[in-house]
């Protein structure tokens, strides 16, 4: 887990036009981290 770090991001422009962005900025994971450490999910 220690190897994990949380990211700051905003949807881009593409996904907000789909209507389903929430505005302002967001917590997340890189799924190639998360794959790296957790293969199985």
């Amino acid at each position: 887990m220690e190897n994990l770090k949380g990211v700051y991001f905003e949807w881009n422009e593409a996904y907000k036009k789909l209507g389903r962005a929430v505005p302002g900025r967001h917590i997340g994971l890189i799924a190639q981290e998360v794959q790296q450490q957790f293969p199985e999910i």
